[in-house]
């Protein structure tokens, strides 16, 4: 905070994750103006509808389930596909919908 003050910065606007998060709000305790703007591929950051991140991730997820299927179509197997995501789940199940949507 020192060094913020030194440097007459009075706030900070921050993309963040959930981890860089609690950082700032714990300046923001200490008296520093910050912004957050959320960033997640996995859009888990708690109130926030859309994190930055998470639409690149998802339509790359979705290109590659479709060419996942087209393959396993094609050889007549069977495709398992893993994709990112800790904990929410969410890239893995707006992208099946949307798979699954483009095939109907």
């Amino acid at each position: 905070m020192k060094r913020l003050q030194a440097e007459g910065i009075e706030a900070v606007i921050s993309a963040v994750g959930n981890q860089e998060l609690e950082i700032l709000y714990k300046l923001h305790l200490k008296g520093l103006h910050t912004v957050c703007i959320p960033r997640s591929i996995e859009n888990d950051v708690a109130c926030t509808a859309v994190s930055f991140g998470f639409n690149t991730a998802l339509s790359v997820t979705v290109d590659m389930l479709n060419k996942a299927y087209q393959a396993a179509r094609s050889a007549r197997k069977v495709a398992v596909v893993e994709v990112p995501g800790k904990q929410a789940g969410w890239i893995a199940l707006q992208a099946g919908i949307a798979a699954v949507q483009t095939r109907c």
